[in-house]
C-alpha cells in the first residue's frame, strides 16, 4: 500500500474530466459490442474497430491524466472542461426547473439585458420590474 501511495505523491489523480474520460470509454466499448453482434459485413468490422480503438484512446488519455506531475496543465485541462459542461449542461437544468415550476411561476427574459425573471402564475396582467436593468415589463401571467 506504500507503494501506490509513494507512486502517487505529486501527481495528479482524478477529476471530472478523467471520470468523462472513463465514461466516454465504457459507453464507446459498449457501443462496439452491440456493433460486433451484427458485424456481419466488412463495413461494420471497420466500425467496431473503429470504436475499440477510440474507447481504448479515452482510456489512455485518462490514465496519462491521471499520472500526470504536470499538476497546473491537468487543472487548466479540467477548468476548461467544466466551463464547456457548466454551458451544455445549463439549457437542461434550466428546463427541468421551468418543468418543475410549471404550476406556480412563469419564467419571462427581459427584452434589453436577457435576464430571466420568475413571475407568480395566475395574477393576470402584470407590471414586472427587471431587478438586473430595471426596465418595467408588462406581461400576462
Amino acid at each position: 500500500m506504500n507503494f501506490l501511495r509513494n507512486f502517487m505523491m505529486g501527481r495528479r489523480g482524478t477529476d471530472e474530466l478523467n471520470l468523462a474520460l472513463v465514461v466516454g470509454a465504457i459507453i464507446l466499448s459498449l457501443l462496439s459490442t452491440v456493433v460486433a453482434w451484427f458485424a456481419s459485413n466488412a463495413a461494420l468490422t471497420i466500425v467496431y474497430i473503429v470504436l475499440q480503438f477510440l474507447g481504448m484512446l479515452l482510456l489512455g488519455i485518462s490514465l496519462v491524466r491521471m499520472f500526470s506531475r504536470n499538476i497546473p496543465a491537468r487543472e487548466r485541462e479540467n477548468a476548461a472542461f467544466r466551463r464547456v459542461r457548466v454551458r451544455v449542461c445549463a439549457p437542461f437544468r434550466r428546463a427541468a426547473r421551468n418543468f418543475r415550476d410549471r404550476k406556480t411561476f412563469v419564467y419571462i427574459r427581459c427584452p434589453d439585458c436577457r435576464a430571466e425573471l420568475r413571475l407568480p402564475k395566475g395574477k393576470g396582467s402584470i407590471i414586472a420590474t427587471c431587478p438586473k436593468c430595471r426596465r418595467e415589463i408588462k406581461t400576462r401571467t
